[in-house]
């Protein structure tokens, strides 16, 4: 299987919810070696977050990344991005951000409507518990609503890489709503591939959620090689929050997936 491993393609700067500059981001990637990143922020959302660029700071963003570029560009190559959030409902929103330009656009999904409003899927425990609890009778309705957002997002065509791509399973080792060996969720799984291969979609590997549970990477080992049989093409993102955590975890994926480290 072939990963290159000289570029991180998700991480986050203080710009939305990490800890560090720009600057103190492309110095910690060169510093570890890597050849190439995109600088990937939280897009801004129509409602308050915790997490999200604010839609004011939007030029500021861009003006810094390319001022980095300038900076480092017989070092590192800097690619503009955003995480985009794919909310159904926000789809025009959507759109307007996306139209402005990037070199990297990585959709995730974040939330997920219920009848209360959105809930988040990758949250914290607390804030995922009332998602649960609407969906508390069928799980498998649960899976197929975030599949079939996700799938949506795809088929826009607007976005370089799917973003910790089953993300879903985070506390399933605590809770069991999903068991990935049922034919219903490899369906799902399935048709969300088709659908990468035919928009021409990145896998992410997001070494993240070695971090937390579930203590593994996103996608699960039998995605990465459905995606693989299908000549996906498969990037790297540490989900990092921090210059510490850059190229976090790559080591793992490598000897698991390539048979050594580098």
């Amino acid at each position: 299987m072939f990963i290159d491993f000289s570029g991180d393609f998700h991480m986050h700067t203080s710009y939305s919810d990490g800890a560090s500059s720009i600057e103190e981001m492309c110095l910690a990637a060169m510093e570890k070696g890597l050849q190439s990143i995109a600088i990937t922020d939280h897009m801004p959302l129509p409602f308050a977050t915790r997490y999200a660029v604010k839609h004011t700071e939007l030029t500021r963003y861009r003006a810094e990344i390319e001022a980095a570029r300038a900076t480092f560009q017989d070092r590192l190559t800097i690619k503009m991005g955003l995480e985009i959030e794919y909310i159904s409902a926000e789809s025009k929103w959507v759109e307007e951000i996306t139209a402005l330009g990037w070199d990297h656009l990585i959709v995730s999904i974040h939330h997920l409507p219920g009848q209360n409003g959105l809930h988040l899927v990758n949250g914290n425990e607390e804030e995922i518990v009332p998602l649960f609890e609407e969906f508390r009778n069928t799980p498998a309705g649960l899976s197929e609503l975030y599949y079939r957002t996700l799938q949506e997002a795809i088929a826009t065509n607007l976005f370089d890489s799917v973003g910790h791509l089953d993300v879903i399973k985070k506390f399933n080792p605590k809770f069991g709503y999903i068991d990935e060996t049922s034919a219903w969720y490899r369906a799902l799984i399935d048709e969300t591939l088709e659908l990468m291969q035919q928009h021409q979609t990145m896998l992410e590997i997001n070494t993240g959620g070695f971090n937390h549970l579930p203590q593994q990477q996103y996608p699960s080992d039998w995605i990465v090689e459905e995606a693989e049989l299908r000549s996906i093409p498969i990037i790297m993102g540490s989900d990092s929050h921090s210059p510490q955590t850059i190229g976090q975890h790559f080591d793992k994926i490598a000897l698991k997936f390539c048979g050594s480290t580098f």
